[in-house]
């Protein structure tokens, strides 16, 4: 769900799951993704976000892309 409404425009990215906590990167603080994650997959979860600008997301999200061989 949260792949296919925010992933796909590379504004957001899971960094890392583990355990009980989730940390994703997004532009934006106040998220909507994070926003959705809260209340509909990870309720009983602590979510930590990383904000950084969105070009910079951006670049990220096409070097995960190219690195799995994925098309972006």
């Amino acid at each position: 769900m949260v792949g296919e409404r925010w992933g796909s425009t590379g504004d957001f990215i899971v960094l890392e799951k583990a355990g009980n906590e989730v940390t994703v990167i997004t532009c934006e603080e106040n998220s909507p993704c994070v926003d959705e994650l809260r209340k509909e997959l990870l309720k009983d979860k602590k979510i930590s976000v990383k904000v950084t600008e969105k070009e910079e997301l951006h670049r990220l999200f096409a070097r995960i892309c190219n690195f799995f061989g994925l098309i972006h």
